[in-house]
């Protein structure tokens, strides 16, 4: 399931996690050697439609991947307990907007992104802000693994779908680790 490389290279990726410590974060990019099978799985997945207003717009389904904990326990150094990922759909009008009532204590994203051929300036970029201004947007990459370190005061939102999304869909996988 996992390319052999990131199997093999656990330390270095422990390294680039750690590179920058204003936003540890890395992304591994061709993540999956069976890759078109498990996008299917996750297209065809339940998706329910979720709307709070004053927050967030999406649908959303489960997916649980067992075959990542032992390699993310490896990576994050510390056991992981579940891997049930929060498969999500973005379509036009979509969006997770930051909102103080819903702010995230500090803990670790895994995002696992199914997204081929996007254009950007339809929005749906994964941005996470540290409430200074300074902000960090996820490049949106077919078949990434993208790991970022939450820490305190960091939160994300999805940039909004608009008319340029057009009928295009947006799928990734999150799963949040505290």
């Amino acid at each position: 399931m996992i390319n052999k490389i990131y199997l093999e290279k656990i330390e270095e990726i422990k390294k680039s996690l750690n590179s920058n410590p204003d936003f540890p974060s890395t992304q591994l990019n061709n993540f999956l050697v069976d890759y078109s099978d498990f996008k299917k799985k996750v297209e065809q997945l339940r998706y329910k439609k979720d709307v709070d207003v004053l927050h967030h717009k999406l649908s959303k389904a489960e997916i649980n991947i067992p075959e990542l904990k032992e390699w993310l326990s490896k990576i994050l150094g510390k056991k992981i307990t579940h891997t049930n990922f929060t498969a999500h759909l973005l379509e036009w009008r979509d969006y997770l907007i930051m909102n103080d009532d819903y702010e995230e204590k500090p803990g670790i994203d895994v995002i696992f992104d199914l997204t081929k051929d996007w254009n950007s300036k339809g929005g749906g970029q994964i941005i996470y802000v540290d409430g200074t201004g300074e902000y960090y947007a996820i490049p949106i990459s077919e078949n990434s693994l993208t790991i970022v370190e939450r820490k305190k005061g960091v939160q994300k939102f999805f940039k909004y779908l608009n008319n340029l999304a057009k009928n295009n869909k947006r799928f990734f996988l999150v799963l949040n680790i505290f």
